[in-house]
Parts: structure tokens; sequence; C-alpha cells
């Protein structure tokens, strides 16, 4: 079996434009990321790093 290349995304195969959002609801910490789906391109995968209340907190940081 070959492996999987780094990127196995495809454009957009839709005529609209749509925004997807993953929520991670875990038992210590729970994440958000999103995508913005436009017809033709890429999807970029945007993972939320900073929320209300935590702009002193550098790097990446979960919803205690």
């Amino acid at each position: 079996m070959k492996p999987p290349t780094s990127d196995t995304r495809k454009p957009h195969g839709g005529s609209s434009h749509a925004l997807i959002i993953a929520l991670d609801v875990g038992t210590t910490f729970s994440g958000v990321s999103y995508a913005l789906l436009e017809p033709g391109e890429v999807p970029k995968i945007h993972g939320v790093t900073q929320f209300p209340g935590q702009e002193h907190v550098a790097g990446n940081s979960k919803i205690p």
C-alpha cells in the first residue's frame, strides 16, 4: 500500500461558499478549528488558538 502524501486535500467541488466548524469537546480541554470552502480552492484549516479573555496567553491554547 502506498503511503499518503503530506497533503491529500482536494479543491472544493461545490458551486457555493461554506463555513465548516469543528469542535473538540474533551474532558480536560476543548478546542475549535474552522475552514472556509471556496469553489475551486483547496480548503485551509485554521485552528483557533486565542479566545476572549486569553489575550495575555502566548502560543497555542485550548479552552480550559
